[in-house]
């Protein structure tokens, strides 16, 4: 069965806007204030700002306990005092879109510098780490300017996706000698995201185009062996796009649900047949934001298309701080 790497797909953000009429909104207006005064102080007094984040992870003295006790308490440390720059997530999935298996991320979101126009700056940094041993990661400069009662952001990303490992290699040998199939690849591309995030509901966009070698076909012969199966691993461009809505029965949790659409594929690359290596296809999805604790948020999400049938993923993630700091354009899907 042909695989392909998609590195992120869904626009997932979580700047948590309120539902109208309910403390929820208010909530989110306090958060716009605060987000809004953050910026103000960083762009004075940057270099400042990181060291005291650096020493609010230090603890002066140790609690009793054990390891795992003194790590939480500097994480609380962290929630208490911190920015809200960083945050840790798990992305839990048997099969999500372009990829097996779960992977961990340590992000972090920093706002830096002010534009004349009013507009505000900031790096989104994300290192991933797979269950099977895979590394990727996306480096992101995104900006965000309040128009009225909206926020609106844009950014523009490298992404790496490392997959060597994701699938076992194949050795096939026969009389003309030995030969290695690669299970995996490593793979670049560039994104462009976009987000327009206001009290009813959020709109996210997001365009993906793989740069170098973006794909790789093992077959139909390899040696003078016959391939039931193409081996094909590849990088898909597309785009996504999404609407979300906040839900009124949800707003103890500030709860959004959003439909979304997405198309990707390949044309870059032939099969031995002369068709596209991946056909572009399309797919939707769906998806459940929520916030259960303070600095904990939520997301549970599936997807369907032709290609990949039925994929998803259960993600929990944890922010140190979140001290009215904004939330990335782009969640953590591949």
């Amino acid at each position: 069965m042909s695989t392909a790497d998609i590195d992120p797909v869904s626009a997932v953000g979580h700047e948590r806007t309120e539902n109208p009429g309910s403390r929820e909104r208010r909530r989110r207006q306090r958060r716009r204030r605060a987000f809004a005064a953050l910026l103000l102080a960083l762009t004075g007094a940057g270099g400042m700002a990181a060291r005291a984040q650096a020493q609010s992870g230090q603890m002066a003295m140790a609690p009793a306990g054990g390891v795992v006790n003194r790590a939480a308490a500097g994480f609380n440390n962290l929630n208490n005092n911190g920015p809200g720059w960083f945050y840790y997530g798990l992305n839990a999935a048997d099969r999500g879109l372009g990829y097996q298996g779960s992977y961990m991320t340590l992000g972090a979101f920093i706002p830096y510098a002010e534009d004349d126009l009013g507009g505000f700056w900031s790096a989104d940094l994300r290192s991933h780490l797979s269950n099977y041993g895979g590394f990727f990661s996306n480096v992101g400069f995104v900006r965000k300017q309040f128009w009225g009662g909206a926020l609106a952001g844009l950014g523009v990303y490298w992404d790496y996706d490392g997959d060597q490992n994701m699938y076992a290699d194949s050795v096939i040998t026969d009389t003309t000698g030995t030969y290695l199939v690669n299970g995996g690849q490593a793979y670049q591309q560039v994104g462009i995201s976009g987000e327009f995030l206001t009290d009813w509901g959020n709109l996210r966009s997001n365009g993906y185009i793989p740069v170098g070698t973006t794909a790789s076909v093992s077959g139909p012969y390899v040696g003078s062996s016959l391939l039931c199966d193409l081996g094909i691993t590849a990088a898909l461009a597309g785009a996504d796009l999404e609407v979300g809505a906040y839900v009124p029965g949800l707003s103890d949790w500030a709860g959004m649900v959003s439909v979304g659409g997405y198309t990707f594929g390949n044309a870059r690359y032939n099969l031995p047949s002369g068709k596209d290596v991946v056909p572009y296809f399309g797919g939707v999805y769906t998806r459940l934001d929520l916030t259960f604790m303070e600095n904990w948020d939520f997301s549970l999400q599936a997807n369907n298309d032709s290609y990949f049938d039925w994929t998803g993923f259960a993600s929990p993630t944890a922010w140190a701080g979140r001290g009215g700091a904004p939330s990335p354009t782009r969640w953590n899907s591949r």
